[in-house]
């Protein structure tokens, strides 16, 4: 192939860099000119949006909202603010409305003694990383609304961006590459006391800023972290002895005993500072789309945790990941707050109701009723595979703590064929509350199931999901069309269910044919729970 003259070719090239169709050849003071334009146009848009502090500030929670919190009725709420109980946060009036901030939560969930609290003596605090190869998987999302999510409840929360993108601060309304300096990023510690002696302070306290979250603290993160991967192969060759992968945690040990939990946010790649974050933690949290490729990337992540699992252990002792060592106990948790947040309507379908705890509080909702029109129904197998006198029991401390205010209907279905009527197991695991709360799930309502057995249940917060499943038992057990069921819950329960149930369950006992399906559940009365349930509650159940 003949070649072309070295005038031609520079001609052509004369030609292609004077095309307008051409883009223009690009070298460092262009690339510089577009970085300096990012980060001005990154700034002015934060300020806009964050006017006039140009900083973050978290909103206020109104009575209802920090009640909900709480796990206790609105009213409740109130009547305790009303009282005046020295050191209880008033909150301040705002157009009428008293509004709290989320250090008053705090305050509030530690007066009421709501508020977790660890013995450091007997326990340590919980180390997690978001973790996998692939991007846009939403580890950061996760790993902020996690740390949100606890502290809101409660807990001290420390969370640590490990990415040098740094999105993660920059969602706390901060510019990573012109406000986080170096020395408030992990990276000093990572350098050493060697390399980064001028930073050097011996720990990561000195890095870590508080944030517009009360208790909610950041260790920050800026484009100069991508430097920790170097200063780690520097020190991996330079330094005798030294692991690699125990930087990190060294470094949480000087400050994880002020927090009750430590999140860390991991970039989306195969690096010695992941490998840092990875031995650190007590467990993973691996966030995967439902998709094949994301799929195929959590494949790789976990070949390369077996892989690095192996090298912690053959320099120390064995590494598990084991952060929940006493167990899991959200189903439990979850009915607990949803049901002393109930105001108007509990429904509870379930094979066994002896649990104390949850019996417990809804004794104290019939007790002292969040509201005029509040209802408890549940629905129970009439005859229970076992546990029939521990259900009893605690169905009658139900009607006693009733009376004769007919808010509580314990119930059950049979089978029936025009005037013939058979057993019917109700063993469904459901749970509605005030048409804004549900769960289905596997977990029963006992202790063995709540705290022993391995379950599963689903929670939403769903008012209309809620709403239409409730709609659709109870017109299936009502034997009614949804039109007919759609109105007030007090109004169909009183006029509906009670009157439904309780003629039923009369005729069976004078041996009338059924002409409906529900009936009253059995031997339920407040002369029932005298030591019944609750003692047999503890052989059967423990």
């Amino acid at each position: 192939m003949a070649q072309t003259p070295a005038a031609n070719r520079e001609s052509s090239a004369t030609e292609t860099v004077s095309d307008p169709n051409r883009f223009p050849p690009v070298g460092i003071a262009e690339i510089t000119q577009l970085a300096e334009l990012a980060e001005d146009l990154l700034e002015r848009a934060r300020n806009v949006a964050l006017e006039p502090s140009h900083a973050k500030e978290l909103r206020k929670w109104n009575a209802a909202e920090v009640a909900a919190l709480l796990g206790m009725s609105d009213d409740s709420f109130r009547r305790r603010l009303n009282k005046k109980i020295p050191d209880f946060p008033q909150g301040e009036t705002v157009n009428g409305r008293r509004l709290f901030t989320l250090e008053d939560i705090h305050n509030l969930q530690a007066i009421l003694g709501l508020r977790p609290r660890r013995d450091p003596a007997i326990d340590k605090s919980i180390v997690l990383a978001l973790a996998n190869f692939k991007g846009g998987v939403a580890k950061t999302t996760s790993s902020v609304h996690l740390a949100q999510y606890l502290c809101l409840r409660g807990y001290r929360v420390l969370l640590i961006d490990l990415d040098a993108q740094a999105s993660l601060t920059q969602l706390f309304g901060i510019l990573p590459h012109t406000e986080v300096p170096e020395t408030q990023t992990a990276l000093p510690y990572f350098e050493g006391e060697r390399l980064g002696s001028e930073n050097w302070t011996g720990t990561l306290r000195s890095a870590i800023r508080k944030t517009h979250w009360h208790d909610l603290d950041l260790l920050a993160s800026n484009l100069a972290f991508y430097g920790a991967e170097f200063s780690i192969a520097s020190r991996l060759a330079s330094e005798e002895g030294f692991n690699f992968f125990t930087v990190l945690a060294n470094g949480l040990e000087t400050v994880k005993q002020d927090y009750d939990v430590v999140i860390m946010d991991t970039a989306p790649s195969l690096s010695f500072v992941n490998s840092n974050a990875l031995y650190a933690v007590d467990g993973i949290v691996i966030t995967m789309p439902p998709a094949m490729m994301d799929l195929q990337s959590a494949g790789l992540f976990f070949r390369w945790l077996v892989e690095l699992v192996q090298l912690f252990n053959q320099v120390g002792s064995e590494k598990v990941y084991d952060f929940l060592p006493r167990g899991d106990f959200r189903i439990l948790e979850s009915y607990v707050r949803a049901l002393r947040s109930a105001r108007r309507l509990i429904y509870l379908e379930s094979q066994f109701l002896w649990s104390p705890e949850l019996v417990a509080i809804l004794a104290a909702k019939l007790r002292d009723p969040p509201h005029e029109d509040f209802r408890v129904v549940v629905l129970l197998p009439a005859n229970p595979n076992n546990g029939a006198d521990s259900t009893r029991g605690q169905l009658g401390v139900l009607a006693e703590a009733d009376g004769e205010n007919r808010r509580f209907l314990a119930a059950t279905l049979s089978a029936r064929t025009g005037g013939l009527a058979g057993p019917l197991y109700v063993h469904a695991k459901v749970a509605i509350i005030d048409d804004a709360w549900l769960t289905v799930g596997s977990a029963n309502l006992n202790d063995h199931s709540l705290f022993n057995d391995s379950e599963m249940n689903i929670v939403t917060c769903d008012r209309e999901l809620a709403r239409e499943t409730r709609l659709r038992l109870w017109s299936e057990h009502l034997e009614s069309p949804l039109a007919v069921v759609s109105g007030d819950p007090t109004r169909v329960v009183d006029e509906l269910w009670r009157p439904i149930a309780v003629d039923q369950l009369a005729r069976r006992r004078r041996g009338a044919p059924p002409t409906h399906r529900l009936l009253a559940l059995p031997g339920v009365s407040r002369r029932s729970r005298a030591l019944l349930g609750p003692l047999d509650g503890l052989f059967v159940d423990g």
